[in-house]
Parts: C-alpha cells; sequence; structure tokens
C-alpha cells in the first residue's frame, strides 16, 4: 500500500469515527419533564386548505400524556384525545370536524434554554371534515394512511402548547366542495392550548 493510500484510509477511518461518535451523541440526549403523567387543555384550532386566508376554525380540548422523568425525547408523549366543537367556515358555514388516528405520538427534537421552549413533532394525524356539501380528510400521505405530522412548541413559562407549521398535511377524498378543495391540496393547521396540571420540560 502506498503512503498516499494509507493516507486516505486513515482519513476515512477517522471521519467515520467522527460521524459515529455525533450520532450517538445525539442519540444519548436526554430530556426531563416534571411532573409529567397526563394532561389537558382548551384552546382554538384552525385549517386552512390550499393555502388561502379564510379556512374553518373550532373550539378545542386537547388531553394527552407525557412521560415524567428523564429519557429520550422519541415518544416523549401522546395526544390521547381531541375534541372539535363548534367549527364554522367562510360566511358562517357550520363543519363538524373529528380527529382519528389517535394516540398522536408527541417527538421532542430541540430545546431552547433562553426560552424554554421545547420543539418537535407531533405524528399520526387524520381529520375528517363535513360540511354543507363537502366533506373531506385530512393526512399526511394518504386518505387513511393516520402519518400526518405538525410541528408542536411547548413553553415552560407559559404551559402553553401550539400545534402547527411546517407540517406534511394535506385533503384527500374530495367529496363536493364545488372544485374549491381538490385531493392533495395543501392544509395548513395552527392550535394554542394552556394545558394544566404545568409542565416543565428541559434538556441540556
Amino acid at each position: 500500500m502506498t503512503r498516499r493510500a494509507r493516507f486516505l484510509l486513515a482519513a476515512a477511518a477517522a471521519n467515520l469515527v467522527a460521524a459515529l461518535g455525533t450520532t450517538g451523541a445525539l442519540a444519548a440526549t436526554t430530556w426531563t419533564v416534571t411532573p409529567g403523567g397526563g394532561f389537558t387543555g382548551t384552546g382554538t384550532l384552525t385549517l386552512s386548505v390550499g393555502g388561502g386566508g379564510g379556512g374553518l376554525s373550532c373550539n378545542s380540548s386537547i388531553a394527552g400524556r407525557l412521560r415524567g422523568g428523564k429519557g429520550p425525547g422519541s415518544h416523549i408523549g401522546s395526544i390521547t384525545s381531541l375534541g372539535l366543537t363548534s367549527c364554522t367556515g367562510p360566511v358562517g358555514l357550520t363543519w363538524t370536524v373529528q380527529a382519528g388516528g389517535l394516540p398522536w405520538a408527541m417527538n421532542a427534537q430541540s430545546y431552547n434554554s433562553g426560552t424554554g421552549t421545547t420543539t418537535g413533532k407531533v405524528a399520526g394525524l387524520h381529520l375528517s371534515v363535513s360540511g354543507e356539501a363537502c366533506s373531506f380528510t385530512v393526512d399526511g400521505t394518504g386518505g387513511s394512511k393516520d402519518n400526518g405530522k405538525v410541528t408542536f412548541t411547548y413553553t415552560n413559562a407559559t404551559h402553553v402548547l401550539k400545534l402547527g407549521k411546517p407540517g406534511n398535511l394535506h385533503a384527500y377524498n374530495v367529496s363536493g366542495c364545488t372544485g374549491l378543495i381538490t385531493s392533495g391540496s395543501p392544509v395548513s393547521l395552527s392550535a394554542s392550548y394552556t394545558i394544566t396540571p404545568p409542565q416543565t420540560i428541559t434538556s441540556p
């Protein structure tokens, strides 16, 4: 083996060790949740199809569970129920929205110690939406995949859990809707809940 070949082999090995070390460090990130356990909250959830304005808005209640103590960010918690009532859309039309695919997994990804805010993903979303002469489902990669995703943030100081962009939500199984909604149209979701009991989530 030539000197150049030995040098290139050594460099490749060093890069591999560094990459493995980085992966291990990410995998070993520890999250602390206090007190953990069940939580509930109330707020408002809004859906907008196709990136346009308006959309429909619902009074919403949420329930879930957070893993107490220390552990990985993966499946740090779950949303076990989502109630949606008094849903109204443009020109005062009434809608019915039902959540499916529950429980939805909560996966923590990053922590801002300056603001005390955890950011992550909620996965497993599915919604059924129906109104006068219009119905559709909201999901990720297919109408019955139950793999919709949205970003979540939770801020310790305010005890506010927010759901929203970015996500992978789209409309499917569209019926009626006078052509205003088509299968595959992107869907934006935003929601905000003040949860009880207050939770504190931190990560080094």
